[in-house]
């Protein structure tokens, strides 16, 4: 019987380890909107050029956080990016839903975004990969 419970605390710790390894290898970012208003997120891969070179994401929904509502982001594992990328920053982007009836072009050029973080991977997992606003 000891035997037994031995065997099945181990079990248990290597479920809990393959688990955690899961877990970081498919690290998502999540963005979390602390605010009273609806925002919207992009990201870009260009820095140092501070240009938003994005699409619209005021057209996909999935890119749509409500007040205290915290999103998943879609990619399955942004580590890559980072490393593709030649400084290793992202740009991340978070614009107004009240942008909504401005067009696209105007949003770019006037840069009306409400808040841009610039993102190395180091600072994603310093952040528990938790992307807040504001």
């Amino acid at each position: 019987m000891k035997k037994f419970a031995i065997y099945t605390v181990l079990l248990a710790l290597f479920s809990c380890n393959l688990s955690m390894e899961e877990m970081d290898y498919d690290i998502r970012p999540r963005i979390k909107n602390n605010s009273e208003k609806v925002i919207y997120f992009g990201s870009q891969h260009n820095y140092p050029d501070t240009a938003i070179e994005l699409n619209n994401p005021l057209k996909v929904s999935s890119r749509r956080v409500n007040p205290g509502e915290t999103v998943v982001s879609r990619a399955s594992n942004w580590e890559p990016k980072f490393n593709s990328t030649s400084h290793g920053i992202i740009m991340f982007f978070i614009y107004d839903d009240a942008l909504q009836d401005v067009p696209w072009d105007t949003i770019k050029a006037n840069y009306m975004i409400l808040r841009r973080y610039d993102l190395t991977w180091d600072s994603l997992v310093y952040m528990n990969y938790i992307i807040e606003y504001p």
